[in-house]
């Protein structure tokens, strides 16, 4: 962790969009990411190698919530041969509010379990009564991951699509 920062490899990675036929679902497209452990002092690497769906809880509270979209490791979990058993895409239910926020960090915490890992790479506006999830529900929240060399650093912008090098 001291040359390598949580995110994900390339623009496409793990992005959540909605169904061909939006439903209540949303897909995750595939890809690696690395994803920091509760104290972030090490990452893990993912690899989606398959497309994805998450379901979205119905909201008939009366209010519009936000839900967060995040990859969860579990450390719980005896890790198979290829260690593709411990990792999962969870919807992190929001708390509905006349001006919803998303799950804070501390609160998907607790939602995946204090000693697991997450990360962040969606957040979906559910509004009261929705019958489908489009993309103009969902904020992209992935970042690229960082390189850090001696004197500068290397870094994916999901933004752009570009590789960028700053000084420190």
């Amino acid at each position: 962790n001291n040359f390598l920062s949580k995110g994900i490899a390339k623009p496409n990675d793990y992005k959540v969009e909605q169904q061909a036929t939006p439903n209540m679902t949303v897909k995750v497209g595939t890809g690696i990411a690395y994803v920091p452990n509760p104290s972030a002092s090490m990452l893990y690497v993912t690899n989606l190698d398959a497309t994805s769906n998450v379901t979205i809880n119905s909201n008939s509270s009366g209010n519009p919530r936000i839900d967060a979209i995040v990859i969860k490791i579990d450390l719980g979990v005896t890790p198979n041969n290829y260690a593709d058993n411990v990792t999962t895409l969870v919807a992190i239910q929001g708390t509905p509010a006349a001006s919803p926020v998303a799950p804070t960090d501390s609160e998907s915490q607790t939602a995946v379990g204090a000693s697991n890992c997450f990360l962040r790479l969606a957040n979906v506006t559910v509004a009261n009564g929705a019958a489908s999830i489009t993309n103009a529900n969902i904020a992209d929240q992935r970042t690229g991951v960082e390189v850090k060399l001696l004197n500068g650093r290397l870094k994916f912008n999901t933004s752009t699509n570009k590789l960028q090098f700053s000084h420190d």
